[in-house]
């Protein structure tokens, strides 16, 4: 575990960040964006549908950033984010999951329309790279907020997915409804489908 916890401290340290952190929280404004971190201990950690511990728990670390909106017109910024966690696959001991996030977020129609457009870089330590953990995935999520309920969809396209596996495509549809009626901190009900083509 070793290697594993010099991972989480360099994502700590110097990796930048994106949008990754929870909903509402502030951030510390620094002078060229806003910043977040995180820290997760989790029963387990599933990606898809399927375990990434082997049923056994998580740790996990974050980073992430987030410039200042770049255009006066319509907020519009890019994000940097960092993630690490443990994770374990059949035939291997305990390694490292290493990701790196970036790409650009912009709001429309009186911020009610969102557009972010990005890409994720999924690293696996300590796996030898022919067998192809390792891959990297295009993200475009699509949002319209319409006071009463939002709706989003997300598209992800990788062009040789985890473990050399070939094209994969993620769609995922949500949708968000606030429960205004709760005299309580903003509380919301969240659903969403899901369908993967591998």
């Amino acid at each position: 575990m070793s290697r594993f916890a010099a991972v989480l401290a360099c994502i700590l340290l110097g990796v930048g960040a994106g949008e990754v952190k929870a909903e509402g929280a502030e951030g510390w404004r620094g002078p060229f964006g806003t910043f977040n971190a995180q820290l997760t201990i989790a029963s387990d950690y599933a990606q898809n549908g399927i375990s990434n511990t082997e049923l056994q728990p998580a740790f996990q670390m974050g980073l992430d950033y987030k410039t200042p909106s770049l255009i006066d017109a319509f907020p519009l910024w890019i994000y940097l984010s960092g993630f690490g966690s443990n994770v374990q696959f059949a035939g291997f001991g305990p390694t490292a999951e290493v990701d790196a996030i970036g790409g650009v977020k912009a709001r429309f129609l009186d911020r009610k329309l969102g557009v972010d457009l990005g890409y994720i870089r999924y690293n696996y330590t300590d796996i030898p790279a022919s067998l192809g953990y390792s891959y990297g995935e295009f993200n475009l999520a699509l949002s319209y907020d319409f006071d009463v309920v939002q709706l989003g969809g997300r598209l992800r396209f990788a062009p040789n997915s985890f473990a050399n596996s070939g094209n994969s495509w993620n769609k995922r549809a949500l949708v968000s409804a606030p429960l205004t009626f709760l005299k309580t901190d903003p509380l919301k009900f969240k659903a969403f489908g899901a369908l993967g083509n591998y």
